[in-house]
């Protein structure tokens, strides 16, 4: 049954028949038909109709955007076809069915969501079951943000025939839903196209309309509503200008005259005139309504709408005249010549000039000004410079009407451009009536005259060696003009445009170079305009004076000479100036520069390289002796005992040079070498730096001599002591146990390569150490003897450097420090002229001492260090402290870290001195190479339990040269206050007291103390044996119990044999036949048989049972009350140990 209602398309009967109530049903439908007229069973047509979220829920543009929306599509007299919900292409119809005739691309957004979620999962958006339904279609719309229409969108569906089961049959009527459009407000209007002109007229209208909203009915009449209103047109860009707008709004007499209310949903405002309203780039308006100006007081939720009032400009014609006629462009020579014949003329459209434009100076000024040139516009400026000092600024600009100003151009003879000139004019808006820009600025070209110009390598200056040299480039570039084609071959042209360079200065030298150049210069015809002249060189010229060259280019050698019509000459004036040499400067190479040392110059064969620039050297320089003399005395070294032996050495190199040719070379015209010739003797102690003065005899163009300063520096072989022995200088001991060493680094020099392994030259090194300036010192003596004994003491480490280690001296014994100095002999030195000195000297003294002094000892209180100020004076004896004992971070911590309590070094109170030691960097001072001072800063949380002993040890990182930690003395005490002893704590809270303390006396004045416990453990082994018993008892305690006495029951015994246990006593004693339960009683006593603490009692068992009756950490010390009682941890470690009586109670 179902099968055939679909395929006839029928609707669905209401109900549901079951079983037997159908067949009658059956029949008696077939019978009715049967009865009905033929007409009458003709198919019904096919109808359609709408429901879901779309027809009775919101229904807004809001809840489309929201998504969810739901559109039920039911139809009446046929069915869909099945497979309109999966099948793509129908799905998509269906959807493309949906049309709006406003604003469709909003809704087309929407048809294109349904599509593209469909795609990856259709059932999300479209609901159809064939069976049992086939009638009804469910479409769900997606979130679609962007959906924004501006006033309610009918949306008719337009069911295609092909999606019905019985496509001949469609829909007859299509049904249709409207989306209500958000409350929202569109502006329209003339002001849609408005421009600053338009709101300085006025008369523009703002066409405000709502969209399912209404304004307020007395937003035109009463006045806070409608200024409202005008407020809500805002601007973020020249809000001074828009600011105009409104108060001319809210100030015109007539309110009609400028809003009106055209129904309850448009509002429509007329712009009154505003005429200073004035913006210099696009002003966007916007709308922003306030609730209170709508009947229903809500916000729009929808975009404030906006309008754009874009700057208004001018357009001008222009009009360049000479002599009374139009032209393109005007020649340069107009400019020179002309008699005010050269007019601009400008006039403008829809717009006026200032009525003053001509007349007020500044006006007239920026709009010359307002004329720019493209290129040399120092030339141009005269132009300019010309009619802004016109003596009448009448004969250069006129108002000639409202719309026209003509400038007319002054005569500028000095105008002088090289290429042609392009200016542009662009009208100040500033200058107008209405101050708006002009948008089509004027161009016009003045065409530059024939002319020449001078450049090239040879410009704007050269000097006298650049022409020696030759190579400079003359190029002359002509304007409007062309070179004869045959310039660079044709002779004649070629000296006629040479003898037209003219000179001023020094001739002689001048006529020198124009014969060189007509003899060997080379002519180049780069182009038509470009000729390009490369000067040869010139040897020997040498000017007196600066030369100034000009250059006037003939007619004659121009295109267009050869045909009879000769172009006029070119004067290019001053071209180009030659200058006497004042730069010339030498420098030095060769390998006299790499490390010479004293050595080399006995060696000879060093060269000197003399390199000049800007000038030759003489051409007789090395053969002249004179010459050849006076530069070599140019080479000199300070005066003193090794620069007169460089300056002595000189005469060696001239005697040599008179008689070897190759001691002096002139090399080229720019190098001259010198190569030393050896020589005896020459034995420096220190670094010599010689100079050179080259002196004008021996060069060409220099009128002053060159110098070279620093030339070279001839090093001193030099030697520098490093090692153990330098670094932490030894004492007494030291010396005796050995293994100091001493560095020995040459420098400029190299040791003997058998320095270390041959006896005599090791035993010579050796012998150079002297004690005290003392050859003989016998000490010394004990080492030098050792040191030969020992041939491995001795080590040749490299090239440069002698290592020698100190075996051990035991019969060294000093009673007083010895200086030790070396001197090495020459013969252990590669190439030494003499004994070398080695640097520093060495020293040897006692152990250095430490005494501490100051305010905090020999004792200090507890309190002391909690309120600070005192003082540490340490102060050495033998020793010195590092310079940078108190600055440097590491230095002074590490100092203060040396400071020890009680033998821990991880004592936390005394922690607490020295991080604010530390914290301080002023709390270390070094007053002195022997004394440092340390000035305690409060510690308010410095808080002991028993006195500290502190102690010192200086680290050798903070002492010059020592080799081991000093240990400084005396060690001071810091102490608690003194209190006086008031019985047992348990006393004290039973006679009431301790009350009367806590009620007179500050809470951390009030101590308890905590005695010691020597006691550490008690272990009770009992044993059944038979009808009777032993019992072993250990006691395990401090170093003070010198015996143990244990009783049990009315049996007593005592021992003092022990034995140790980790640095405490253990005493062992036994009983037999103890019963249990028993308890036991046990006693320490110290040497003299006094009790150390009080007796302990404890239970005998069966078995082994052991007993701990101290901390692991000794709780012993003098506690303030307020401290005691608010530590709830350490009260109950105390009493976990400790009985109220074993505790006393301390007051002042």
């Amino acid at each position: 049954m179902h099968l055939k209602r679909k395929k006839r398309g029928f609707p669905a009967p209401p109900f549901k028949a079951s079983g037997r109530a159908l067949l009658p049903c059956l029949l008696a439908a077939l019978l009715f038909i049967f009865l009905l007229p033929c007409a009458g069973r003709a198919a019904a047509a096919t109808t359609a109709t709408l429901g879901g979220t779309i027809v009775t829920g919101a229904n807004t543009e809001s809840s489309i955007n929201d998504g969810g929306e739901t559109i039920t599509i039911t139809v009446y007299g046929n069915t869909w076809v099945s497979d309109v919900d999966s099948n793509a292409a129908k799905r998509d119809l269906l959807f493309d069915s949906m049309v709006t005739a406003n604003e469709p691309e909003q809704w087309a957004k929407v048809i294109a969501a349904l599509k593209s979620k469909s795609a990856s999962n259709y059932k999300s958006v479209i609901s159809y079951t064939y069976d049992p339904d086939p009638y009804t279609v469910t479409i769900t719309l997606p979130k679609l943000s962007d959906y924004n229409i501006t006033a309610d969108q009918k949306v008719t569906v337009n069911i295609p025939p092909s999606l019905l089961e019985d496509s001949g049959n469609p829909v007859s009527t299509p049904p249709s839903f409207t989306i209500k459009a958000d409350p929202q407000a569109t502006i329209t209007g003339s002001i849609t196209k408005a421009t600053e002109a338009d709101i300085v007229r006025g008369g523009k209208t703002i066409v405000i309309a709502l969209t399912n909203a209404k304004w307020a009915p007395d937003i035109v009449t009463t006045t806070s509503k409608r200024e409202l209103l005008f407020d809500c047109l805002t601007t973020t860009d020249q809000l001074a200008e828009w600011a105009k707008v409104i108060t001319a709004l809210k100030s015109t007499p007539d309110p009609r005259s400028v809003i009106s209310l055209t129904n309850d949903s448009t509002v429509t405002i007329t712009l009154p005139p505003v005429q200073d309203y004035n913006i210099s780039s696009p002003q966007v308006i916007t709308l922003n309504i306030d609730p209170s100006l709508l009947q229903s007081n809500k916000a729009l939720t929808t975009p404030a709408p906006s309008f754009v009032i874009d700057p208004a400009t001018t357009t001008a014609d222009y009009d360049l005249m000479l002599n009374g006629q139009s032209k393109s462009q005007i020649q340069e020579s107009d400019i020179k010549n002309n008699n005010n014949q050269i007019r601009i003329t400008i006039t403008l459209k829809d717009n006026s000039w200032a009525t003053d434009v001509a007349k007020t100076e500044a006006k007239r000024d920026l709009l010359f000004d307002s004329m720019v040139a493209a290129s040399e516009p120092e030339q141009w400026a005269k132009v300019i410079t010309a009619l802004k000092s016109a003596s009448d600024p009448s004969s250069v600009i006129s108002r000639t009407n409202d719309n026209t100003v003509t400038i007319t151009l002054p005569q500028v003879s000095d105008y002088n451009i090289t290429a042609d000139q392009r200016i542009t004019l662009t009208v100040p808006s500033t200058l107008l009536a209405d101050n708006y820009p002009v948008d089509n600025p004027f161009t016009f070209t003045i065409k530059a005259d024939q002319a020449a110009a001078v450049s090239g390598t040879i410009t704007p200056s050269v000097t006298e060696a650049d022409i020696v040299n030759g190579g400079r480039t003359i190029v002359i570039t002509l304007t409007n003009a062309t070179w004869a084609p045959d310039i660079a071959t044709n002779l004649t042209k070629r000296e006629l445009l040479i003898g037209r360079f003219s000179a001023i200065g020094d001739i002689n030298q001048w006529q020198t170079l124009i014969d060189a150049m007509k003899a060997a210069a080379v002519f180049t015809r780069t182009s038509d305009q470009v000729l390009t002249i490369t000067l040869p060189p010139v040897p020997g010229f040498n000017l007196s004076g600066e030369i100034n060259v000009s250059l006037t280019v003939p007619g004659s050698v121009l295109s267009g000479s050869d045909s009879g019509d000769t172009p006029p000459d070119l004067p290019v004036g001053e071209a180009f100036t030659i200058t006497p040499v004042t730069t010339q400067t030498a420098t030095l190479s060769g390998t006299i520069t790499q490390s010479t040392t004293e050595s080399n110059i006995v060696s000879g064969g060093r060269t000197i390289i003399i390199t000049l620039a800007d000038d030759t050297w003489a051409a007789d320089v090395a053969s002249d002796q004179t010459k050849r003399n006076a530069l070599i005395d140019g080479l000199s070294a300070p005066t003193g005992t090794d620069g007169d032996k460089w300056n002595n050495f000189r005469n060696e190199i001239k005697n040599k040079a008179s008689t070897d040719p190759s001691v002096v070379v002139r090399t080229s015209d720019k190098v001259v070498t010198i190569t030393l010739p050896p020589v005896s003797g020459f034995d420096i102690t220190d670094d010599i730096t010689v100079s050179l003065t080259i002196p004008v005899s021996v060069l060409t163009t220099a009128n002053e001599p060159i110098t070279v300063s620093p030339a070279f520096t001839i090093y001193a072989i030099k030697a520098t002591l490093s090692g153990t022995f330098v670094t932490a200088p030894p004492d007494v001991a030291a010396i005796v146990a050995g293994g100091k060493t001493i560095i020995i680094t040459l420098t400029n020099a190299t040791w003997a390569s058998d320095v270390a392994t041959n006896q005599a030259k090791r035993q010579a090194l050796i012998d150079g150490f002297i004690a005290n300036n003392n050859a003989n010192d016998s000490e010394w003596a004990e080492v030098k003897a050792a040191l030969k004994n020992d041939p491995r003491s001795v080590t040749r480490t490299s090239n440069t450097m002698v290592t020698i280690k100190l075996p051990p001296v035991h019969g060294y014994n000093i009673t007083s420090g010895q200086t030790i100095t070396l001197t090495i002999p020459k013969d252990l030195i590669n190439g030494a002229a003499n004994d070398v000195t080695a640097t520093p000297s060495l020293q040897v003294g006692s152990a250095a001492t430490a005494t501490i002094s100051g305010t905090l000892l020999p004792s200090a209180t507890e309190s002391d260090i909690v309120a600070g100020g005192k003082t540490i004076v340490i102060t050495l004896t033998n020793g010195t402290w590092a310079s940078d004992v108190a600055t440097n971070q590491a230095k002074r911590q590490a100092l203060i870290d040396g400071f020890i309590a009680n033998n821990n070094r991880n004592d936390k109170e005394w922690a607490k001195v020295k991080a604010a030691l530390k914290a301080d960097p002023a709390s270390v001072t070094r007053d002195s190479d022997t004394m440092v001072t340390i000035k305690l800063p409060d510690v308010p949380d410095y808080d002991i339990t028993a006195s500290q002993t502190v102690s010192l040890t200086i680290p050798k990182a903070a002492l010059v040269g020592s080799s081991a930690d000093v240990i400084a003395t005396p060690s001071f005490t810091i102490t608690l206050p003194v209190f006086t002893s008031r019985g047992t704590l348990e006393e004290s809270l039973a006679n009431g007291n301790l009350d009367k303390y806590m009620e007179t006396l500050p809470l951390n004045q009030i101590y308890i103390v905590v005695p010691k416990k020597y006691i550490n453990t008690i272990a009770i082994n009992h044993t059944a044996l038979g009808d009777s018993s032993v019992t072993i008892v250990d006691v395990l305690a401090e170093p003070e119990v010198a015996s143990v006495k244990v009783t049990a029951g009315t049996t007593e015994r005592t021992t003092t044999t022990y034995s140790l246990s980790g640095g405490k006593r253990k005493f062992s004693l036994g009983f037999a036949g103890l019963s249990t339960p028993g308890d036991i009683t046990v006693s320490v006593l110290d040497s003299s048989g006094n009790k150390l603490q009080s007796d302990v009692t404890r239970k005998i068992s069966n078995g082994k049972k052991s007993y701990t009756e101290a901390p692991q950490t000794t709780l012993e010390g003098s506690y303030n009350l307020y401290k005691l009682m608010t530590d709830n941890t350490l009260l109950k470690n105390i009493l976990k140990y400790y009985s109220l009586d074993d505790l006393t109670v301390g007051t002042p």
